[in-house]
């Protein structure tokens, strides 16, 4: 994982095609400090709150940010963190004063929960951009192709579906949301050998095959 050698993010993407896939967020470890929780934008302090709804507004259009529902995440109070735990000042990562977590829903299109979320310093600038598209920049990905149709191109693209999990996640590179199918092709008790297609979910075209390994 990217620069978590001492605070470990926990980061599963799951779900089945049956029931609709599902994005859960991250979490940062910190040791013995458990950051707060917050249920509200609105404890939030206003300055705060108010640069991250302009910003998200600008970045994914008022449409779409109103269908997003805030749903927690971690804001940090650095002076209890490096009262209980020292070591965090010298993480070779910066520690994000504010991770918050957004989720939307489009059951129709397959996807039962996407939780996406955005990472800041303490004064509201963005540390880690939010894992959703820029729609107010590129508006055709606010289009999104329904599971069914991305099965049937990968199908057609060889992909065998059967016993597949799906995924939904964000691709950085292609600044898209997409589907993931992994299946195991191999499996030795100690090495497991798996094949990978990746579909974007707004366009529906295959951006990639590939093969990956685990190690029990």
């Amino acid at each position: 994982m990217n620069k978590v050698l001492v605070a470990m993010t926990l980061l599963a993407c799951a779900g089945c095609v049956q029931e609709g896939a599902v994005k859960y967020p991250g979490w940062t470890y910190m040791g013995e400090y458990e950051p707060a929780n917050p249920s509200s934008l609105d404890e939030l302090q206003q300055n705060i709150r108010e640069k991250v709804v302009e910003h998200l507004k600008s970045r994914l259009g008022e449409d779409f940010f109103r269908k997003l529902r805030f749903t927690g995440g971690q804001v940090v109070d650095f002076t209890e963190l490096y009262r209980v735990n020292p070591r965090a000042k010298h993480y070779e990562w910066t520690v994000h004063a504010y991770d918050l977590h957004f989720e939307f829903t489009m059951p129709n299109k397959g996807i039962k929960s996407y939780t996406a979320q955005i990472k800041l310093n303490s004064d509201g600038s963005v540390l880690s951009e939010i894992d959703l598209p820029d729609f107010a920049r590129h508006p055709e990905k606010l289009n999104f192709t329904s599971i069914a149709k991305v099965k049937r191109v990968a199908e057609k693209a060889g992909f065998d579906l059967t016993e597949a999990e799906t995924e939904i996640d964000y691709d950085l590179r292609q600044d898209s949301i997409i589907w993931r199918f992994t299946k195991v092709v191999s499996d030795d008790g100690l090495i497991i050998q798996y094949k990978n297609i990746e579909v974007d979910a707004h366009s529906g075209i295959v951006i990639r095959q590939y093969g990956s390994e685990a190690i029990r």
